[in-house]
Formats: C-alpha cells, sequence, structure tokens
C-alpha cells in the first residue's frame, strides 16, 4: 500500500494519528488510532498523572479517498470528542 496522507488529530480527550493509504486495486484505507488522555491534560501541576492508554483505533475502507476520510473523522468523534484541530503530517 502507498501511503498517500497523514494526519495528527486533536480531539477533545485524546490524540489520535489518521493514515490515508492507497492499495494496488485503486481503493483507500484510512487506518486511525490514539492515546488518551492528551499531553497537556496529564501535565496538571500539583496533581496525580493520569496513566496514558491507547484508544481502540479502526480502519475504513472506500473507493473514494474523501469518504475514507470523513468516515475516519466520524469515528474518531465517536471515540474520544469533538475534533479541535488537525495537523497535515509530513508523508
Amino acid at each position: 500500500m502507498k501511503k498517500l496522507i497523514a494526519y495528527e488529530i486533536e480531539t477533545t480527550n485524546a490524540r489520535f494519528e489518521l493514515t490515508i493509504y492507497e492499495k494496488p486495486d485503486n481503493t483507500f484505507v484510512g487506518e486511525y488510532s490514539g492515546t488518551t488522555p492528551k499531553f497537556a491534560q496529564m501535565m496538571r501541576p500539583g496533581g496525580e498523572l493520569p496513566m496514558m492508554k491507547d484508544v481502540n483505533g479502526g480502519k475504513i475502507t472506500n473507493s473514494s479517498i474523501e469518504k475514507v476520510e470523513v468516515k475516519c473523522r466520524e469515528e474518531i468523534e465517536k471515540l474520544d470528542g469533538e475534533i479541535l484541530r488537525s495537523t497535515e503530517l509530513k508523508v
């Protein structure tokens, strides 16, 4: 599979990485996974540091790259809150 695009996504409660690939049959696969809580939430002065945990990720396949990206973002929001920021990463 050829890696096409990757994002770092920050939600209300977690950080995710979303990567979209193109398969040899010209379909697209989006894979996402994350960790919670976000780093900023972990560093409260004087408070206990919560343990980070993995958020169950997922995989979406479709013939449209746009549909893959939209569906992955919808699933990320269902898992851990509203998307606050999305940054495209270099591939």
